[in-house]
């Protein structure tokens, strides 16, 4: 083994010991390296490199490092193995990966503008184990029939890049599944399938660690203002109304309703009605699911503006984003935006043309945890807040991990017959548990009843 001495400058700054064949020299007598150590340390050298090409193998220091790891530091490619408890590298990898489909019902047909009458949707859960047999979940929810080819794109296009890897690189995962299908992705169909990947590796890594995701992704407030997300455009106004009350009695005091009925002044009448029912303190949303163009948009918005909505939801093409920002420039009801978006690009564009008040990202539709987070810091750079769209059960995490959230959507496609302890709202909010990972526990056999091959 040869030694190189550096120094970096000035007294007090640290010296560096560049151990050519240093990790061949470690593995070979434990005690006279430990020896050997000693004196670097005694020598003021606190820093050490095995050097390029020598990283490879597992560098077994772990007793001297238990008794000088705060004043030594080791600079190196190389894993540590932990004999004695003092390092936390060791290597781990997926060892197991399943997907399943199931189609979830609906207690009752349920209608949106833009999706038509929906009976039921469906969800595609992954689950997958480490070397260590610690496992994770995550899901994502779309429109029935849709799930089997998502789950497909797990199964056949990913499955080979996740195997026997660690399962810690969590980003490193994400963009190299992006970008090994970047040709016929780059879109819904697999930021879908990342999502529910992307979301059990999150899973597994808090579950690993026993902290929850939301303060493994930073912490903020576990208490998320929460909103009823009622879809009840098929509905009459007697049941309607009905439903709000239904909310408020569930802890609710922001609601939200659909616009979207054969005219406008249908939705103009529903509104009006809908906030003489509602006490004045509780707040109303609305969302038109796209059911406008930019012209008849600007009409309602001026129709609507008495009403003091604290929005209006994707009155437009989601993609228009031109016509979201003129729409803003009017200034007659706030526009919130985004669960049809599927890219952290897509809401780039959005926030650059200032098309939007709320961002509205949803993790099961734009690439799970990872690029949730990345359009939330987005939206916070811009000095807007961050809303979330379906799968209350996993955002309640991301929101609580972050200083813009806004509001969290209470969507109407729960799970919560299959959940241990499912999310709840009490006075206007709802709180993000502190159990290990996303804290969501399935009932596999309730859920079994549903599966679809």
């Amino acid at each position: 083994m040869a030694i190189e001495k550096r120094s970096f400058g000035r007294t007090g700054h640290m010296s560096s010991a560049v151990l050519f064949g240093g990790a061949a020299f470690f593995n070979a007598d434990q005690g006279v390296a430990d020896r050997v150590l000693d004196v670097l340390l005694e020598f003021g050298i606190n820093h050490i490199d095995t050097a390029p090409g020598y990283g490879d193998s597992e560098l077994r220091i772990g007793p001297w490092m238990a008794r000088h790891r705060q004043d030594f530091f080791l600079a190196s490619k190389t894993r540590l193995r932990d004999y004695d408890g003092a390092a936390e590298e060791i290597r781990r990898s997926l060892d197991r990966l399943e997907v399943d489909t199931f189609r979830i019902p609906l207690a009752e047909p349920i209608e949106a503008a833009a999706a038509g009458v929906m009976t039921g949707f469906d969800m595609v859960l992954v689950r997958i184990t480490d070397s260590d047999g610690a496992g994770g979940s995550g899901y994502t929810v779309c429109h029935q029939g849709q799930g089997l080819a998502i789950a497909a794109i797990v199964d056949q296009a990913f499955r080979g890049h996740l195997m026997d890897q660690d399962p810690r690189l969590i980003e490193r995962h994400w963009q190299r599944l992006w970008k090994a299908h970047h040709y016929a992705g780059r879109g819904a169909p697999l930021s879908f399938a990342l999502a529910a990947v992307d979301t059990a590796l999150w899973d597994l890594r808090g579950r690993t660690l026993g902290e929850p995701l939301w303060r493994l992704l930073g912490g903020h407030d576990p208490r998320v203002k929460a909103y009823a997300g009622n879809i009840d455009l098929n509905f009459p106004q007697d049941k309607l109304l009905a439903g709000a009350s239904a909310s408020l009695e569930a802890g609710h005091r922001s609601v939200k309703m659909r616009l979207g009925r054969p005219t406008l002044g249908e939705d103009v009448s529903r509104v009006a009605a809908m906030r003489e029912h509602l006490p004045v303190e509780v707040e109303l949303m609305a969302d038109a699911n796209e059911a406008w163009r930019v012209d008849q948009t600007a009409r309602a918005m001026h129709e609507l503006q008495p009403f003091g909505l604290v929005w209006l939801e994707e009155p437009i093409r989601p993609d228009d984003f031109a016509g979201l920002a003129y729409l803003r420039s009017l200034g007659k009801v706030p526009l919130a935006s985004g669960e049809n978006l599927h890219t952290v690009a897509e809401f780039t564009q959005l926030i650059a043309a200032g098309g939007v008040d709320f961002p509205e990202p949803d993790l099961t539709t734009c690439g799970g945890v990872t690029a949730f987070m990345k359009i939330a810091r987005l939206a916070e750079a811009n000095n807007l807040p961050v809303i979330s769209h379906g799968a209350h059960d996993l955002h309640i995490q991301l929101l609580a991990a972050c200083p813009n959230a806004a509001y969290i959507e209470m969507h109407a496609f729960g799970l919560e017959k299959f959940m241990a302890q499912p999310l709840t709202v009490s006075e206007g909010y709802a709180t993000a548990p502190d159990r290990p990972g996303h804290g969501i526990d399935l009932d596999m056999e309730a859920l079994g009843a549903h599966a679809v091959t």
